[in-house]
């Protein structure tokens, strides 16, 4: 618990990827949930929906408030521009597809005036990320020391200066370095490590075990019984 707050604080007052990272706000947009999961009548769903679809528009409002286009690394708009354009085609193609047969005309009608207005506020949102955000994206993305050592202490619970954790890391990649080319020896004194590796990953055990049939599987791995419903 102590462990989660410490974090939590560390992104919001240290890190603030609010402020540098246009998908922190992607996850806040996904309605697909009020059609994939039948937690109750579909009626009662669409009205879910549809309030969420209001709330489209303030939260991309605060998003493009909080951002500092200056402080923007440059692979971060890009990449939202494809996320936010995927939202832009479920609100705009896929979700009133998918309710086309909704019975209740008013309701329907009351859902496309949310996805409307939803798809509005994400178009506008692309067309700030392209003109406002794109042209001053930095290719400052190094969070520097003092973040860096902010983040293991407050994520894992690591306090060790930077400088030791490298030596740490070297040491612990030559140490599996040796002991990849001793293996690789044993298997083939004559091949290079990669080719061992891709050889390997060609070889896979002849009775390939099926999800789909569990029960032939435990009987071919020589179990005498399934478990129990298998």
């Amino acid at each position: 618990m102590e462990r989660s707050i410490r974090w939590e604080l560390y992104e919001w007052t240290e890190l603030r990827h609010h402020e540098r990272i246009p998908l922190c706000y992607s996850s806040l947009l996904h309605v697909s949930n009020y059609i994939k999961r039948s937690y109750a009548p579909l009626a009662e769903r669409v009205q879910a929906l549809t309030a969420h679809l209001e709330t489209v528009p303030r939260v991309l409002r605060q998003a493009r408030a909080n951002l500092v286009a200056g402080r923007i690394p440059r692979p971060h708009p890009e990449t939202a521009l494809d996320v936010y354009a995927g939202h832009l085609a479920f609100y705009e193609e896929a979700l009133p597809a998918a309710l086309a047969h909704l019975e209740g005309r008013a309701l329907y009608e009351a859902f496309l005036r949310g996805s409307e207005a939803a798809a509005e506020a994400v178009r506008a949102f692309l067309r700030w990320l392209r003109e406002g955000v794109a042209p001053q994206a930095t290719d400052d993305f190094a969070l520097g020391e003092r973040l860096s050592c902010r983040m293991l202490e407050c994520g894992e619970l690591i306090d060790l200066p930077l400088e030791m954790m490298l030596r740490v890391g070297q040491e612990e990649l030559r140490r599996n370095t040796e002991a990849l080319h001793q293996l690789v020896r044993e298997i083939d004194p004559a091949a290079s490590p990669a080719k061992v590796v891709r050889r390997i990953s060609r070889e896979h055990p002849r009775n390939r075990c099926s999800f789909r049939r569990p029960a032939a599987c435990w009987r071919t791995c020589g179990a005498s019984s399934s478990p129990a419903g298998w």
